[in-house]
């Protein structure tokens, strides 16, 4: 393919997708009669599936969880302050 003609669809692509997401419409619906929201359909179509998967609704726990409290002991602290030096040729 020419190397004009594959900038002209990147740029067409680009436009395309810019239109799309500074688009919209007062009652934030998409209407089936404007030219670009029928390009943002057609866009976004590929990334959605045929099928509609209706999630079930998630019930929160009202109570927090909480466990048994502990308390870390520090026996040793490591001293070494070049951990991620070079070695030291003495």
């Amino acid at each position: 393919m020419q190397i004009w003609l594959r900038r002209y669809f990147i740029v067409v692509y680009l436009l395309a997708t810019l239109f799309g997401v500074l688009h919209h419409h007062d009652d934030l619906k998409q209407h089936t009669d404007c030219k670009i929201c029928l390009i943002k359909l057609t866009l976004s179509y590929a990334d959605t599936p045929d099928d509609a998967v209706v999630l079930a609704p998630v019930d929160f726990l009202s109570a927090p969880v909480q466990g048994k409290l502990s308390v870390a002991v520090i026996s040793r602290i490591p001293t070494s302050l070049q951990a991620r030096a070079p070695p030291k040729l003495s």
